[in-house]
């Protein structure tokens, strides 16, 4: 590993704030937080991700906007994925990327993708999966959705203010 090389970065209080809090939420300085952010960033993007950048990073976007509005609760995914939908540049995105309608079911791709964009939106806003007593992650499964089942959600990290 080669020397560090300090640079001088010109950020938001509350965004100092956010990053401060999530590097201590996982014991880390700032610093060393900064660095593997940075370089998770850099690094290749893998399999189904890598041709959606864009979808998955417009996603997350939503999700913190969606959860700064006040709109978190358990069935929070199907929220981000229902507004997303509702936004026509959003959807057409969608559409192109699983290569038909978003309420169609069965789609190839859709699945993985689905789970994929789950993910980033859970993990944008810091949930956590809500749990049955025995420990197991609760699923909802619903018609007439974009998605068909959905992991319910708990404990959104929320909006640091200044």
């Amino acid at each position: 590993m080669s020397a560090a090389v300090p640079i001088t970065l010109h950020l938001d209080p509350t965004l100092i704030v956010g990053m401060t809090n999530s590097a201590g939420d996982l014991g880390l300085g700032l610093d060393l937080y900064l660095t593997e952010l940075i370089a998770q960033h850099e690094r290749p993007v893998r399999g189904i991700e890598a041709d959606h950048t864009d979808l998955i990073a417009s996603f997350v976007l939503l999700a913190l906007r969606v959860r700064d509005e006040g709109r978190f609760d358990e069935d929070f995914t199907l929220s981000v994925f229902r507004t997303a939908v509702s936004a026509p540049r959003m959807r057409a995105a969608y559409e192109r990327a699983i290569g038909g309608d978003a309420y169609a079911p069965h789609l190839p791709g859709k699945f993985l993708l689905n789970m994929s964009l789950s993910w980033h939106i859970r993990n944008a806003v810091g949930a956590a999966p809500k749990r049955d007593a025995n420990g197991n992650e609760i699923r909802r499964h619903v018609t007439g959705e974009v998605i068909e089942a959905y992991t319910l959600l708990e404990t959104a990290r929320l909006q640091i203010a200044a």
